[in-house]
């Protein structure tokens, strides 16, 4: 929550003339991926990325997915930051089984944008800085609200992961990246497959179902989704960046779409559903 209110005084200004005077963001191509759907934003030197969401029961499902994942990510030339909280739809994690109420467990990986590869897990404890214990140990019950932000400080190299409930965080606040990382995308997404860059096992549903909403909730304070270096912060649709629509297609080149997201709402366009789409 410290770092949600420190950008608070920020976005204030910037959601009240929003909703005065409604401005588009600047509308890239889409991006495909075979795990994400959501929308991501570039401009230079983003520094965060936060969103909220309320947890579906992913067993419901069960009968398309083998897991479900909500979070956040900060995407940079050679660097991918990706945090949130993953649940399988049953006991197998694979689709098509028995549906069977799983809670939702943190995750922060690190990939090599290149080639897709895993530099570091807080699972694996493979990490350069260890994570704390409480980490492993955390579930988030189905119907939680959470705020996934992940927030870097190029002046002191330090990452920020953080997930946050009305009850307690689960943080580790001085994860070493490294200075002079860059980071020129975020993403918000919905992701079913095992890392951002992996074909997930999917099973297409009869029709258009809903995964589960990212949302801001109404101030004050007024909290952002993402942020620049120089201060600047709003939420998806504001228009000093250029935002894309993320779509989740098989192989993450083709245009079958299997998952998108639904149009912006909300003040400042911070809020969108993403749902599975039918074969």
């Amino acid at each position: 929550m410290l770092r949600r209110i420190a950008f608070a005084g920020a976005v204030v200004a910037t959601a009240v003339a929003l909703v005065a005077a409604p401005a588009e963001a600047a509308t890239g191509p889409n991006y495909y991926s075979p795990a994400q759907a959501g929308y991501a934003a570039t401009v230079s030197n983003l520094t965060y990325v936060g969103a909220h969401i309320t947890l579906p029961n992913a067993s419901a499902f069960a009968r398309e997915l083998g897991t479900l994942e909500f979070g956040v990510g900060l995407w940079g030339s050679s660097t991918v930051v990706d945090l949130g909280v993953v649940a399988c739809t049953d006991n197998t994690c694979k689709p098509g089984g028995k549906p069977e109420g799983r809670y939702y467990w943190p995750v922060f990986r690190i990939y090599s944008k290149k080639t897709g590869k895993l530099i570091c897990s807080a699972a694996l404890g493979n990490c350069p800085n260890s994570f704390p214990s409480h980490w492993a140990r955390t579930a988030f019950r189905p119907g939680t609200s959470l705020d996934i932000t992940l927030s870097y400080s190029p002046a002191a190299g330090a990452l920020f992961p953080e997930i946050e409930t009305n009850q307690a965080d689960t943080n580790y606040d001085t994860f070493a990246l490294g200075s002079g990382v860059s980071f020129a995308q975020v993403r918000i997404a919905a992701e079913v497959g095992s890392t951002p860059f992996a074909q997930a096992p999917f099973n297409a549903p009869a029709r258009a179902i809903k995964l589960g909403t990212f949302f801001e909730p109404p101030g004050p304070p007024y909290e952002a989704e993402l942020a620049t270096y120089s201060g600047r912060s709003a939420c998806l649709g504001a228009s000093w960046f250029t935002r894309h629509t993320l779509l989740l297609t098989k192989s993450g080149t083709d245009t079958h779409v299997r998952s998108r997201p639904g149009g912006l709402s909300g003040a400042g366009g911070c809020d969108f559903s993403v749902f599975l789409e039918p074969a």
